[in-house]
């Protein structure tokens, strides 16, 4: 058995945990001639169950203890059967009916009493966005709580992938094991813990809260009444996705042009482009405007050897939406990235412990209660306008279940800000993928379109400026 990190027992906590807790990771699969699928729910379980065999957190359950008096540990489902946790929906003809199912899929929470992952088939869906034919779409829900995008990307990479990459997953240093020890005992030992659990929150939180403080940067302009965050307000109905794909070899020549800059600087303002565009519909005529703010998940992996799953710290990035011309809104965006991730890095790595990894699960457990009657009664607010995340995998699956991939894309977890960006490359492309509440942004064709606008403005005044 395996004691979860702090920060990982988190996602069960605090959130609803289940739409702030769970991503739905998609590939879009054809066959070569276009002809409709032959994958089968048999070929699926055959290979979770290989997977689950040698990575064993694909069979891991959770075992909580009363009143959450010490954190969960994972146990190996000596029951564990792949078949549970696959669906085909044979249903759906094309992405209009598709879009609805998977926000259906989306909607509906894991089985806390099993493996905290799902696969739903979607096959043979008409009209993919960049597609002619029939698509099949492999969805897989997964909850923050077991893996983190990195993990996932691992895992999937070396497990789903017909031709793995040398990108083995290190299986034995991950593992829960089949040590199986009885709740009540486990409950005893974390009683006996008690004094150690809270002295080392003693210890560990003042020096964390030092750090924290010595690290904080200036936030962010707070949305103004004159021009609210439209995605500021609380999470009303379910989540969307919807995604449309932008051309690589194009965004590197952008990037290319301004020193110093990355292709997520130029993604960064691409969208606020996009959402600016948006915002700037929605606002009080005359009203006064202010640069967007992008909340930018950075990996602190590596930096402090934490065996947690989640290993990331969330920024806040400037957009620059105020500037107009594209070459210094990028230049003042890497900028701003740069500045967030040295402040996020320095913090990995001064933070010894942290405040979350301190945190006792019961007080994590009453934070999250408090939190959610506050949200309730007084909703807050949030300080960015929207999120965007691109995790990091050095390989793309080609294949899977013996059909070619060609395309990607997921549906993020939500809170507020209620609009999420997730980014996805393969070859020369890149799925930008939007996850929106449904009752702020119900269809989010217009604002792809208002992504492919902005877009086109980057590639159009760059090169206008190179002929001037």
């Amino acid at each position: 058995m395996k004691q979860l990190a702090s920060r990982d027992a988190a996602y069960l906590y605090l959130g609803d945990a289940h739409r702030t807790a769970t991503i739905v990771s998609c590939w879009v699969l054809a066959e070569p001639d276009g002809a409709p699928a032959t994958m089968s729910a048999e070929l699926v379980a055959e290979r979770m169950t290989t997977a689950a065999a040698q990575a064993d957190v694909f069979a891991g359950i959770l075992v909580r203890l009363p009143f959450d008096i010490d954190l969960p540990y994972w146990r190996v489902d000596r029951e564990f059967d792949a078949r549970d946790h696959i669906a085909f929906h044979r249903d759906v003809a094309d992405w209009p009916r598709a879009r609805d199912r998977l926000s259906d899929i989306a909607a509906r929470p894991l089985d806390p009493r099993r493996p905290l992952w799902r696969i739903d088939v979607l096959v043979d869906v008409e009209g993919m966005p960049g597609r002619s034919g029939p698509s099949t779409v492999v969805a897989m829900m997964f909850h923050h709580a077991a893996f983190d995008g990195v993990t996932f990307a691992h895992l999937t990479n070396t497990y789903l992938d017909d031709a793995p990459f040398p990108w083995p997953y290190d299986a034995a240093a991950n593992a829960i094991g089949h040590e199986s020890i009885s709740r009540s005992r486990l409950t005893a030992r974390a009683l006996r813990r008690q004094p150690a659990i809270w002295g080392r929150l003693a210890r560990d939180l003042p020096p964390a809260i030092g750090d924290a403080r010595r690290n904080a940067r200036p936030a962010p302009p707070r949305p103004d009444a004159d021009q609210p965050s439209v995605f500021g307000d609380p999470v009303r109905g379910v989540r969307r996705t919807d995604y449309t794909i932008l051309s690589l070899t194009d965004v590197k020549a952008i990037k290319n042009r301004i020193h110093g800059a990355k292709v997520n600087d130029v993604l960064l303002s691409v969208i606020g482009g996009a959402l600016a565009a948006h915002v700037a519909t929605r606002s009080r005529p005359g009203g006064r405007t202010r640069s967007l703010v992008a909340l930018v998940p950075v990996s602190t992996r590596s930096l402090d050897g934490d065996s947690a799953a989640n290993q990331f710290s969330p920024t806040m990035v400037d957009m620059h939406t105020d500037e107009p011309r594209v070459e210094r809104r990028i230049a003042a965006i890497a900028a701003s990235s740069r500045e967030a991730k040295a402040a996020a890095m320095a913090s990995a790595l001064g933070r010894g412990a942290g405040a979350l990894d301190a945190m006792p699960a019961v007080l994590l457990r009453v934070i999250g209660i408090v939190a959610r009657l506050v949200e309730r009664f007084a909703p807050s607010r949030s300080r960015a306008d929207t999120v965007v995340a691109n995790v990091y995998s050095p390989y793309s699956i080609d294949s899977m279940f013996g059909m070619p991939v060609v395309g990607g894309f997921g549906i993020q977890p939500l809170d507020s800000p209620t609009l999420a960006h997730g980014v996805y490359s393969r070859d020369d492309e890149l799925f930008i993928s939007v996850t929106t509440d449904s009752a702020t942004m119900p269809d989010a064709t217009a604002y792809l379109d208002a992504i492919a606008e902005s877009f086109a403005e980057h590639v159009h005044m760059l090169a206008a400026d190179g002929d001037a």
